[in-house]
């Protein structure tokens, strides 16, 4: 199907990251087609997941292989790596907050063509490059439509309603936010849950489980109420099946992020019909600009926000940039009218959101965008 395509796919494939997760997605069928495909793995700045044993074998395989027509860079434009043919280079790159960091301009334009998961990076991308830059968006698998198995996760009984979350323990992800809303809405007289899965900021620090409880305690002291609801933190590294398992378990899915790239655990959460809170910022304006929102208004609640000047200075991040300052009082009221909602027996999944997520989310691209810069006489070589 696609022996035709030929290319070196370089960057973190085997990190916990949505990157990486989405590299795993992009490549796998291309690979099962049977494409020629270099992988130069590049080591993650988290910790890696643990892959299935195909995923180490093909890892190990295709890292031997010759190098591809095509150089495809997947991460930050200095990353770049030459291709070693003469053919194309492209840069599959993705950023959080509202402006592009200022020393990509330096290389950017160095590439032949810069890919981008959202419709909104790729408009400020083509703004600043003259260039086209086409859409890779995460395409959604057969499966993720499925009710598979959920769970089973210590202090949730069958009948508790989780409100769930998933991301990096940062200042971006933004999830202290998250948990001052979930205490300021509900008590420990109600049948709900905060589930959060996630890793520390420094997430090879063995006792960051420890410190982020004490960052939660601190958090749950601010409030002069002694029934605070029921907060579970999952920290432990799972696979992508224990992971999928833990979001099937979620039956809202809810984030305070300052800014995304990319949301994966939404729209799987989404394809299964599931309700979702979020800040209408980034991808995420992507989902409510592709679908109408006001057709799944007991289903998707778009949480206003401001543009605030980043905290988080260093590797990534400059003083010139801006991310989101989320309505909390947004987050409140959609929460209790989640729950609310739960309790009518005729909530459940909404098999029109399911249809609209299918309809918009599940188009594998990839094969297309290559074959479009491939040339045409290297192809017939093939």
């Amino acid at each position: 199907m696609y022996k035709d395509i030929s290319i070196t796919w370089t960057g973190d494939i085997t990190s916990i990251a949505g990157s990486a997760q989405h590299a795993r997605q992009l490549l796998e069928p291309l690979i099962n087609g049977g494409a020629h495909i270099k992988l130069e793995p590049r080591k993650p700045g988290v910790p890696e997941i643990q892959l299935t044993p195909w995923w180490i074998d093909t890892i190990q395989r295709l890292s031997q292989a010759p190098p591809g027509m095509v150089c495809i860079n997947h991460g930050h434009p200095k990353q770049m790596r030459k291709n070693e043919v003469g053919g194309p280079t492209i840069l599959f790159t993705h950023w959080d907050t509202y402006n592009l960091p200022r020393e990509w301009m330096e290389t950017i334009n160095d590439y032949d063509q810069v890919w981008t998961p959202t419709n909104t990076m790729s408009a400020n991308i083509a703004s600043i490059t003259k260039k086209d830059s086409p859409i890779l968006p995460y395409c959604l698998q057969d499966s993720d439509f499925t009710y598979d198995h959920a769970a089973e996760i210590d202090g949730v009984d069958k009948n508790t309603f989780v409100f769930g979350t998933t991301g990096h323990w940062n200042n971006r992800r933004n999830i202290t936010d998250l948990i001052t809303a979930y205490i300021g809405t509900f008590s420990s007289s109600e049948n709900v849950a905060l589930v959060i899965k996630t890793i520390a900021n420094d997430s090879f620090n063995p006792n960051s489980r420890v410190e982020l409880i004490k960052v939660i305690n601190a958090i749950k002291s601010g409030f002069n109420k002694r029934d605070i609801p029921k907060i579970i933190i999952i920290q432990d590294p799972l696979d992508e099946k224990a992971m999928n398992e833990v979001i099937n378990r979620f039956n809202c899915f809810v984030t305070t992020s300052r800014g995304d790239s990319k949301n994966i655990t939404m729209l799987k959460c989404m394809a299964k019909g599931k309700p979702c809170i979020f800040p209408i910022l980034h991808a995420n304006s992507d989902i409510v600009a592709t679908m109408n929102t006001d057709k799944f208004n007991n289903y998707l609640y778009p949480v206003t926000h401001s543009a605030i000047p980043v905290m988080q200075m260093g590797q990534y991040y400059s003083a010139y940039d801006f991310w989101a300052n989320i309505n909390i009082e947004q987050v409140m009221v959609s929460m209790k009218k989640v729950f609310f909602d739960s309790k009518d027996p005729s909530f459940g999944k909404s098999k029109h959101l399911i249809a609209a997520v299918k309809k918009s989310y599940t188009k594998y691209v990839l094969p297309d965008l290559i074959r479009n810069v491939q040339p045409t006489a290297i192809q017939s070589l093939i």
